[in-house]
């Protein structure tokens, strides 16, 4: 997914047991925004094929889980610990997965 805009939802984009998703890579970066969804912009959960989600250079909202002033991520990292779900974040990982972002 590239440039896209996933805004004003409850959940923005969920990705669920066994799914994929290229949201953006360091060679490709996503260019999409994920910002003023009441739940979460990004969940990446499920308990069966849990893989790498990768979700590089897009905007999210600011100053959330680490983004800047503008709402990125200016140093791309990999999240391999589970973060838990809070309402308004801009991203949960299940136990088991990862997300590149």
């Amino acid at each position: 997914m590239r440039d896209c805009m996933v805004t004003g939802n409850g959940h923005g984009v969920d990705v669920f047991d066994s799914a994929d998703a290229d949201l953006g890579t360091i060679a490709d970066p996503g260019n999409n925004v994920f910002q003023m969804n009441t739940e979460l912009g990004l969940s990446v959960d499920g308990s069966a094929g849990a893989t790498l989600i990768e979700a590089v250079g897009n905007t999210w909202n600011p100053r959330i889980q680490e983004a800047n002033d503008a709402g990125r991520y200016p140093t791309p990292e990999t999240i391999t610990v589970p973060v838990p779900y809070v309402a308004g974040n801009n991203f949960t990982v299940n136990s088991g997965w990862s997300l590149a972002r």
